[in-house]
Order: structure tokens, then C-alpha cells, then sequence
């Protein structure tokens, strides 16, 4: 697809889709993520999270609800385990 039939599709002139494209705008619009995602036939959180740096922040809360239900020795030795896979990561440098 060119630039100017995804504007069409979503309603922005083709330098605007450019400016996407290229990280020149910033903030998007909820409603013209969403037209774009779809003139794309992508999930619009390709567009907003590229990275998955969200569903990386997702693990931790899911990681620190579990852990908060656990009793206070559980919690050291998970502390621990997680420790050791940080040092592990460390050493794989």
C-alpha cells in the first residue's frame, strides 16, 4: 500500500502517515491508532507497544501479586531464586 491510500483508509494526508512512519509524530490519536492498525491489519498495540515493554510490565505485576500471597519465607526464597538467575544473566555476557 502507498502512503496516500493508507491516509485515505485513515484519514490523514500521506506526510502525516510519513511522520508516523518515520517517529515524527509522537503522540497518535487513539481513534487514527486504531484506523491505522486496522488499515494495516495489525493489532493496534503493534503501534503503541512495539516492543512489549507493557506486557513485560505485565509479567512484574502478575509476578509481584503471586508474590505478595505468599508467606515471608517463600518470598526470601524466591528472592533468591531470582537473584541467582540475575547473576546467571550477568555471567552470559
Amino acid at each position: 500500500m502507498t502512503l496516500e491510500e493508507v491516509g485515505n483508509l485513515v484519514g490523514v494526508g500521506k506526510s502525516t502517515v510519513r511522520k508516523w512512519e518515520s517517529g515524527g509524530i509522537a503522540n497518535m490519536k487513539r481513534d487514527k491508532i486504531i484506523k491505522y492498525s486496522n488499515a494495516l491489519k495489525i493489532s493496534p498495540m503493534e503501534l503503541v507497544d512495539p516492543d512489549d515493554e507493557l506486557k513485560s510490565n505485565n509479567v512484574i505485576a502478575k509476578t509481584t501479586s503471586v508474590m505478595n500471597k505468599l508467606d515471608a519465607r517463600r518470598q526470601e526464597r524466591v528472592y533468591g531464586f531470582a537473584l541467582s538467575q540475575l547473576n546467571e544473566d550477568k555471567g552470559d555476557d
